[in-house]
């Protein structure tokens, strides 16, 4: 089962608001080591502080690390850098434990990569890919162009399926840990 706890949460300096926001949700004042699932902290902050939490249950790292592969997928038709998409390989090989931690490092290294997706991917970081592959996928550059109201409807439709993935990978790996997502490795 995917869980954390409010105490793993807390040790990895959540912001001020996020935790707050959390503590009133569960009707709390105070950490403790009670199970709490991704899915409330979903439930209760959103999407962002929900990934964020992930790096609290660093034991799942391929599972995150395959979250954010899948999310640069989605978006894989928009990249053309090479190196990009060669990172995203390597990342989903080092998920499935066919690549080792130098080969990301090296498949990481080489800076202009034409999408921060690629970095963010490597480093398991599936809330920065989540913002990233979205802002690509509403055709809007992560440094911020203005935004206007089709790209932040491409946006926030957007997120709102990467909130959906979240909750997929949560659900699938509660009911069969250590079984892959059927789809997902591609």
């Amino acid at each position: 089962m995917i869980h954390t706890t409010l105490n793993r949460i807390r040790a990895c300096s959540p912001c001020t608001e996020g935790w707050t926001k959390l503590l009133s949700s569960l009707g709390k004042t105070k950490a403790d080591d009670e199970p709490l699932s991704m899915t409330d902290i979903i439930d209760s902050n959103g999407l962002d502080d929900a990934l964020w939490c992930l790096r609290a249950e660093p034991q799942h790292s391929a599972i995150w690390r395959m979250l954010a592969v899948h999310y640069a997928n989605k978006v894989r038709h928009l990249i053309t850098d090479e190196k990009t998409i060669a990172v995203i390989n390597v990342a989903l090989r080092h998920a499935h434990g066919m690549a080792t931690d130098g080969d990301l490092q090296y498949a990481r290294d080489p800076l202009g990569c034409e999408w921060a997706v690629a970095a963010t991917v490597a480093r398991a970081d599936a809330a920065e890919a989540a913002w990233d592959t979205a802002f690509l996928t509403a055709g809007i550059a992560p440094s911020g162009i203005e935004y206007g109201p089709t790209r932040t409807r491409k946006l926030n439709a957007f997120r709102a399926e990467q909130s959906d993935d979240l909750r997929t990978v949560l659900t699938h790996y509660n009911a069969n840990p250590g079984e892959a997502i059927h789809g997902w490795s591609s």
